[in-house]
Parts: structure tokens; sequence; C-alpha cells
């Protein structure tokens, strides 16, 4: 069986957004985000709510997901155009980096093998001072020696 869509009931979405406007207006942003994003999936077709939901958002990813709605929907909003072309370089940079690290969490051979690396580099160093060391105590004994 198909399901067939319920209608929207406006009344409630509009209820929604104005208590969302409340919350923020009081800086309760937590609070006005969950109310505006039961009005986004509510009415998804809304420029305004998403705009709204766009003040509230913390990370990246969900500000992309809201510009991306917003510039769907009216696609001459020229602030969330611009906004939309500022933010996706810096998360496709977020990503890869988010996606190198996870890399090396996931491989903790890697992990090993550098850490590895890293005290090599410091081995070379105090076989080198050793070297140094052994070069001047023996130069040291030579010169005795010679005397």
């Amino acid at each position: 069986m198909s399901q067939v869509a319920q209608p929207v009931d406006n009344d409630y979405v509009d209820e929604l957004v104005r208590g969302g406007i409340a919350k923020f207006a009081l800086g309760e942003r937590k609070e006005a985000h969950d109310l505006w994003r039961q009005a986004a999936a509510l009415r998804p077709h809304d420029e305004d709510i998403w705009g709204a939901l766009l003040s509230v958002v913390d990370t990246m990813e969900d500000r992309h997901v809201c510009l991306k709605n917003i510039v769907a929907i009216n696609p001459n909003n020229q602030r969330a155009s611009q906004q939309l072309r500022s933010l996706e370089p810096v998360l496709e940079a977020a990503r890869k980096q988010q996606n190198q690290r996870t890399f090396l969490q996931r491989r903790p051979d890697t992990r090993r093998l550098l850490q590895a690396l890293s005290m090599l580099q410091g081995l070379k160093l105090l076989i080198l001072l050793i070297a140094i060391l052994i070069v001047v105590a023996l130069g040291a004994m030579v010169g005795i020696i010679l005397q």
C-alpha cells in the first residue's frame, strides 16, 4: 500500500515558527532550533523557515544544508548563493582533513609506524651525539699518548 501524504496544518507550522522567534528573542537558541527544525520538516519548501534555522545552527554541515535548501527553493536569493559558494570550499577542506584523521585512527599500524619513525629520529640524534663524544674522547687519548 502506498502512503498518502497528510495535509500540513499550516496554523501549527506558523505556531512553531512564532514559537521559534520568541525563543530566539529570549536567547534560547536550542529551543528555537528545535521548533524551526520541526517546522522545516513539516513545510520543507519554506525559504523563511530555512533562513531562520540557518541563524541557529552550529555546524558547517548544518549551515550547508540550510543554504542548499534556501537556494533550491529560491535560486534568486543572491545572499544565500554567495554564502553557499563561500562555505563549500571550507567544508570540503574540513571533510578532507577529517578523512585523513579518520584514516590514521582506523589504521593503528600507521599510527605506530609514525610513532616509531619519530622515535628513530630521536635515536639518530642520540647516536650522533655519542659518536661525537667518542671522537672527542679518542682525540684526547691520542693527544695524551703523543705527549
